[in-house]
């Protein structure tokens, strides 16, 4: 719909030297009338209004595809923050078992002093739990799950809509808004590097994307 009407190009030529409050005026009437009342209208009138109407039309199919991205990018990042707790309610339980070791380790050196016994018992509770390096595995776990960053989780939602939202930013041409152009950098270069295939991006393009 969106690309239909603006394949009628030149519209905002025509009404450059019309106010934002005649353009206005003149799509509400446009909008409230139909093809017999058009009709009794001059040709000059009448192609008028049936050009801001399509200027209005033109306008709002942006709008609708903006707040089409928008909605998709806070849905998404909404479904990663709702699995980030499902993890963390998963993993509620290792969390209690890795604490309560740690903590029965504690004890051990607190309340006896450092003999060759004394780590031959702390050793033997590690491996009857899994071993020294299944436990810090479950450590890392337990560190990532319990923190507040979900957007790891976003590139499984993000992966199914990749097209469409490519799509949409390539038809919006999105601007800022104020002097502050870092953001609209970083997606130019995201679009600039659409069908890459390396696992790394350049140096350069690393720079506009993280640093400014």
């Amino acid at each position: 719909h969106h690309d239909w009407l603006m394949s009628m190009d030149g519209i905002e030529e025509c009404v450059a030297d019309i106010s934002k409050v005649k353009i206005q005026q003149f799509a509400e009437q446009a909008r409230s009338l139909d093809a017999s009342d058009l009709k009794n209208f001059s040709p000059v009138k009448r192609y008028a209004l049936m050009v801001i109407l399509l200027l209005q039309a033109q306008c709002r199919a942006k709008d609708a595809l903006g707040t089409t991205f928008c909605k998709t990018m806070i849905k998404m990042h909404k479904k990663s923050r709702e699995k980030l707790e499902e993890i963390k309610e998963s993993t509620e339980q290792k969390t209690h078992d890795l604490l309560t070791l740690f903590s029965d380790i504690l004890v051990d050196f607190k309340e006896k002093k450092l003999t060759k016994k004394l780590l031959a018992s702390v050793t033997g509770k590690l491996d009857d739990n899994g071993g020294a390096a299944a436990l810090h595995a479950d450590c890392e776990k337990a560190v990532a799950c319990n923190s507040k960053n979900y957007l790891p989780l976003v590139c499984a939602f993000y992966e199914s809509k990749r097209s469409t939202l490519f799509k949409l930013l390539h038809t919006l041409n999105l601007q800022s808004a104020t002097q502050n152009n870092a953001l609209v950098k970083a997606m130019n270069s995201i679009l600039d590097n659409e069908n890459k295939k390396s696992e790394y991006l350049p140096l350069d393009t690393a720079r506009v994307l993280f640093f400014q």
